[in-house]
């Protein structure tokens, strides 16, 4: 029996020798991958200040390093043992794994950088450049075939590693390689979809044409301002082209849209402000996936032309343009820039122009300048001007409708949509539709606070206390566009305003307490499907109004416990605070 004993004693040993160096390897090759995230923030880093050749030489660097330790992991001998043992082998197969993603990683990266490498600027940077209206389709298209090859190879949020048995540093570099990949994966989801939509609406798959719907946000609606001027926009193989910009009148409708129509519970209450046939009114509802069809009826029977697709815009999502492309020069307002463009269009220019005889929409004016520069002038990128967008598209400035399904879902998934949240989404917002025919929106203050209990699946009760406050000055009246008044029996500085509180669906309304400026106590109702509590309000300048709604909420499946506030594209935004006990 000795020397069976000995025997498995020896070969005990050995494995533990050979398992100790089997470790110390792990540890010496774990410690080399561990630099891969920093290595690839780097090369990002790299290349956004425009060093491509440093950017690619840290991706080789690193390709090299991990190629080498990849080796390691499959054929040295140490390992091979240690593939025998329960935990060993879950930690070395967890760096054998996070190696595998980070070659992912950089062989995506390198494929990306050859495909653009035709939009690499006379500075170094990648960017997608535009000359008179002209977007290189060729390589915009290459590189989003590259992104959309390199997203096949990473792994999704939903599709986390397995953690069994993996320990300590092994852990914690699974997941900075996993984190990684996760991010560029959203990062490239992002660009491939824009650029994707960009060549499209370029007319890459065919001549498009879009309505652009331009909003004062001086006179506001349910998606944004008041529509009080339009433009066109034409593209045709990866050329986008101006058309005509003009006064909203100029767009007449004969009798009400009938092809398109709004919802039947928004119409059973609006109907009679005429929604389908007054431009003023197209967009009272607050979802621009339900206007922007309506919309686009509207202006073919107007014209006799068919549109693929609406982009409302705003003087603040104007600035956004104007922050990409530089000031514009306008016949009546001179120098026009991202800067002064809200004050200047929705407030200033009635008070240098107070005597002229037609009312002009100075937003319409500087709208057609701001899109005429950027279709006519030579940009070396549009970096600058995307970045703008974005935060224009998230706080509504600017909003885009297509026809298209598929570019209407990259829409959605941009931010750019302004659809309303689903259905199953815990949300609020708040609009303040203004009906007396003045600019005082530019003025009003408005906030939204909601307390109670927080939504959960037991159902909630919600306390929601709406202020708004008239800040126009007091005795001002001139000039009369901007403080009226304009209907009959009106006063100068008072603002009538819609006021609408959308909640989750199949919430309801328990009990209200107004004050002296609600004139149509809160009623509950549904647009589209989703949950309205509507009053209308009366506040003479210097005023304001306060009215509380309890509202029961419906049992949710939502396990945050909180509320989405949707924004509204006000000149300034309704600020929103939640309490929950």
């Amino acid at each position: 029996m000795w020397p069976l004993v000995w025997s498995l004693a020896i070969v005990i040993a050995l494995v533990g020798i050979v398992s100790v160096v089997a470790l110390l390897h792990a540890v010496r090759l774990e410690k080399r991958v561990d630099t891969l995230p920093t290595i690839i923030q780097n090369a990002e880093t790299s290349a956004e200040d425009g060093q491509l050749l440093v950017a690619q030489q840290d991706l080789t660097q690193a390709q090299n390093t991990l190629t080498a330790v990849n080796s390691s992991l499959y054929n040295s001998p140490d390992f091979a043992v240690v593939d025998l043992l329960p935990v060993a082998r879950q930690n070395i197969d967890a760096i054998r794994n996070s190696v595998a993603l980070g070659l992912q990683m950089i062989g995506g990266g390198e494929q990306i950088l050859r495909a653009a490498a035709p939009l690499e600027s006379a500075s170094g940077h990648l960017d997608v450049p535009l000359d008179h209206g002209q977007v290189p389709l060729a390589s915009t298209e290459a590189v989003a075939t590259a992104i959309t090859s390199v997203l096949t190879t990473l792994p999704a949020s939903a599709d986390p590693p397995s953690q069994r048995f993996v320990l300590g540093r092994v852990h914690s570099l699974q997941e900075r390689i996993y984190g990684q990949a996760i991010k560029r994966r959203q990062e490239l989801q992002t660009v491939g979809a824009a650029l994707q939509l960009l060549d499209d609406m370029a007319g890459a798959n065919g001549d498009h044409r879009y309505l652009i719907a331009v909003a004062n946000s001086a006179e506001m609606r349910g998606s944004g301002g008041m529509i009080l001027s339009y433009g066109v926009i034409t593209s045709h193989a990866g050329t986008i082209t101006l058309g005509n910009f003009g006064n909203i009148n100029e767009l007449t409708l004969t009798q009400p849209e009938t092809k398109v129509i709004f919802p039947s519970d928004f119409t059973k209450s609006y109907q009679d402000l005429g929604p389908t046939l007054n431009w003023r009114n197209a967009n009272m509802m607050s979802d621009f996936t339900i206007d922007a069809p309506v919309l686009e009826a509207m202006y073919a029977q107007a014209t006799g032309l068919p549109v693929d697709g609406v982009i409302q815009v705003d003087s603040a999502g104007l600035g956004a343009i104007l922050a990409g492309t530089g000031p514009v020069q306008t016949a009546d307002l001179g120098q026009v820039t991202a800067a002064n463009v809200v004050p200047l269009t929705l407030s200033q220019a009635y008070q240098l122009y107070p005597n002229r005889q037609v009312r002009q929409d100075y937003s319409g004016e500087v709208a057609q300048a701001a899109f005429a520069q950027l279709l006519s002038g030579r940009f070396a990128g549009l970096r600058p001007l995307g970045a703008a967008l974005v935060q224009a598209g998230k706080d509504r400035h600017v909003l885009m409708y297509t026809s298209d399904p598929t570019d209407e879902s990259i829409l959605g998934f941009l931010g750019f949509n302004g659809a309303l949240p689903a259905p199953s989404v815990d949300f609020a917002q708040l609009t303040v539709q203004n009906f007396g025919a003045n600019k005082l929106d530019y003025y009003l203050r408005s906030s939204v606070s909601l307390t109670g209990t927080p939504p959960s699946d037991l159902g909630s009760q919600m306390t929601a206390t709406i202020d708004l406050s008239n800040g126009a000055p007091v005795g001002q009246t001139s000039p009369v566009e901007v403080f009226g008044p304009n209907v009959p029996g009106g006063q100068a500085g008072e603002y009538e305003g819609l006021v609408t509180l959308y909640v989750p669906h199949d919430s309801y309304l328990r009990a209200s307490q107004t004050d002296s400026s609600v004139t149509t106590a809160p009623a509950q109702s549904t647009q589209n499907g989703v949950t309205t509590i509507t009053f209308t309000v009366s506040m003479p300048a210097g005023t304001g109004s306060q009215v509380v709604l309890h509202i029961a909420i419906p049992p949710t499946s939502s396990r945050t416990g909180l509320f989405e506030f949707v924004p509204t594209p006000r000149v300034i935004p309704t600020a929103y605070l939640e309490r929950f006990a």
